[in-house]
């Protein structure tokens, strides 16, 4: 951790897996997990453009952000269902 930073997050306690998000009002949810937060930003970059001609449209936020070890231990202890967006 970095300083006196009571936010900073500790490196040794972050996984490897990246989590592509969406929100609206204010509610996020994790809608994929990738490997990589580059494979994440092409994952964000299909479910916004998948969202704006879904009927519903886009949401109100999208983000990518790097799972903590227990997040990601968690998804797939929960055998966590990843929501995909079909586009006719």
């Amino acid at each position: 951790m970095s300083g006196d930073d009571p936010f900073a997050t500790d490196p040794n306690n972050m996984s490897d897996v990246f989590g592509v998000c969406s929100a609206i009002a204010g509610r996020p949810i994790v809608r994929k997990r990738v490997a990589s937060r580059e494979e994440a930003e092409k994952e964000l970059a299909a479910m916004r453009a998948a969202d704006a001609k879904s009927e519903r449209g886009e949401e109100d936020e999208y983000y990518v952000v790097q799972l903590s070890k227990g997040e990601a231990a968690a998804f797939e202890g929960a055998g966590a269902i990843e929501f995909t967006d079909a586009v006719a």
